[in-house]
């Protein structure tokens, strides 16, 4: 299981448009599940009624789009049930994916907006107000920060990836995420992304 994926292609991009598919993926990433496990839960989470067949719909488009995988069988009186588990521990939207793309692609290109826009709403919460005028200027800041970010974090591997057998995905999690400290403020064009988004944020902090 991959650390970090970083979603560049459309096709890709399209397949979590969906709502129902992009709680399935969230719910994998976690750990593996059978269709009858999942739609379950997706009931329980969402009060709202979804079918065994639909959830299966919804997985096989994720598979084709090589976010989910089969892990593993077990056969239960007589019945063949397969688990299924996000390809990856975290997923990145590269925000520059749509640049200069047509209109074919509209509907990814206001996903992607709509998730900049309320990362931007969200920093409210912690006191960082950015007023509407200067939502393009924060985007920028933002979109550029992360997408380097994200190269640098795909380039992060572990030297030795046969001490990771066995392993806790939690404390995997926790070394990666030290490493990417590490490594990403080595880099000088990390670290001038990052000062200027500070700089932008720190403007805009309410005591």
């Amino acid at each position: 299981m991959k650390q970090l994926m970083v979603l560049r292609n459309i096709e890709v991009l399209k397949a979590l448009l969906s709502s129902w598919r992009s709680k399935i993926l969230q719910l994998l990433i976690v750990q593996e599940y059978t269709v009858q496990q999942l739609t379950k839960m997706l009931i329980e989470m969402t009060g709202e009624k979804i079918n065994p067949g639909t959830v299966y719909h919804h997985i096989k488009v994720l598979q084709e789009a090589g976010l989910v995988e089969e892990t593993r069988q077990e056969i239960e009186k007589n019945i063949v049930m397969k688990f299924y588990r996000a390809v990856a521990r975290d997923f990145r939207v590269d925000f520059s994916v749509l640049t200069g793309k047509d209109e074919t692609h509209r509907d990814v290109t206001q996903w992607l907006e709509s998730r900049v826009t309320g990362l931007i709403d969200t920093l409210k919460a912690y006191n960082i107000n950015i007023d509407p005028e200067n939502y393009v200027e924060a985007a920028e800041h933002i979109k550029e920060f992360i997408n380097l970010e994200n190269k640098l974090k795909e380039e992060i591997s572990s030297k030795n990836p046969e001490l990771l057998k066995n392993k806790d995905p939690s404390i995997i999690k926790d070394a990666f995420s030290l490493m990417t400290l590490y490594l990403l403020n080595q880099n000088e064009e990390y670290v001038m992304l990052r000062e200027k988004l500070l700089d932008f944020l720190k403007m805009h902090e309410s005591s």
